[in-house]
């Protein structure tokens, strides 16, 4: 009677192993995907501890940097941030811990190259743990943007300019002929 309970045991178990092995082999296959979207999305994403290092990265943003991924691990962010624009970077990231609102900033970051890239940074709280809650970014180069714009105002400037002086000219003119 015995030996039949623990063949009946033996085999319950048999079964719960075979579950437990499915459920690990879908959730691994879950992990492998989410980590596939993380690492190719179009965007950067970054976690940075309270203390400001960064704890995660995607593959985009070292892409981005010309760094491998573990370069950036345990680095401060301000480290690749063009200096002129690090005060703005060091507000934000202050405003988020502060308030716990979500936040967004510009600025420019040094490729390992020395090319500048214009980066538009957006902010959130997540994961409280033991060492403190860590800021999620997602990193997206407007670069392409700064730059259209810029051609923009300086095509206002010049236009007005030159409208400036034609109306000038035109007054002149006018002005002669009365």
């Amino acid at each position: 009677r015995m030996l039949g309970e623990m063949v009946l045991q033996q085999t319950q178990l048999a079964v719960l192993n075979e579950e437990l092995q499915r459920a690990h082999a879908a959730v691994e296959a879950s992990q492998a995907r989410y980590f596939d979207f993380y690492d190719i999305a179009p965007v950067g994403y970054l976690t940075i501890s309270a203390k400001g290092m960064i704890v995660e990265a995607n593959l985009t943003i070292a892409k981005l940097l010309g760094v491998k991924r573990e370069a950036l691990l345990r680095q401060e962010l301000s480290r690749f941030i063009v200096p002129e624009d690090q005060d703005g970077y060091y507000s934000h990231i202050w405003q988020l811990f502060a308030s716990g609102a979500a936040c967004a900033c510009e600025f420019r970051l040094l490729r390992k190259e020395g090319e500048k890239k214009w980066i538009r940074m957006d902010s959130i709280l997540t994961r409280s743990t033991e060492e403190g809650p860590f800021c999620q970014t997602v990193l997206i180069d407007i670069t392409e943007r700064k730059c259209a714009e810029a051609a923009l105002r300086e095509n206002e400037t010049k236009y007005r300019q030159l409208f400036e002086l034609e109306s000038d000219a035109l007054f002149l003119i006018d002005n002669q002929s009365g």
